[in-house]
Formats: structure tokens, sequence, C-alpha cells
């Protein structure tokens, strides 16, 4: 992502959608960019619900009632 920024700031894009290596492309991608373009956010993240017994194997996040991240830890190095 660093290597392609500067090209992204050249081209004037103003979304962007990231998409990682594992990701299921289940989603129907129109109604995320909607999402967040009716919110105004600055950065909008896709996240799944996990059992807590498999909540070591991922990253987590939580949010608030409005849906903003309020913390974040970084999946468990092994």
């Amino acid at each position: 992502m660093r290597q392609v920024l500067p090209h992204i700031r050249d081209w004037r894009i103003d979304t962007l959608l990231i998409l990682s290596g594992d990701h299921l492309y289940r989603m129907d991608y129109r109604k995320f960019l909607q999402r967040h373009d009716d919110s105004n956010a600055d950065i909008t993240i896709a996240v799944i619900p996990i059992a807590p017994d498999s909540a070591s194997e991922f990253g987590l996040l939580k949010t608030d009632n409005d849906g903003r991240v309020i913390e974040f830890r970084e999946k468990a190095r092994g």
C-alpha cells in the first residue's frame, strides 16, 4: 500500500476499495460503499462477528453504538 500511495495521490482518487488476500468476496460492495458515503466516513472497515473461543486467531475490534471503532487488537503472533 505504501508503494502505491504516491500514485493514488497523483491520480486524485477520492474513494479506494482495498481487499485483503483472504477476503471471501461475498459482499455487495455497492452497499458497502454507499454506507461509507452516507456516513461521511474517512475510512470504513468490513468485519464479521467471531466466537470468543476463536478470537485469538483473528485481529479484534470493538465499536461503539454508532459503529465507530473504539478499540483494536492485532492478531496474536504465534
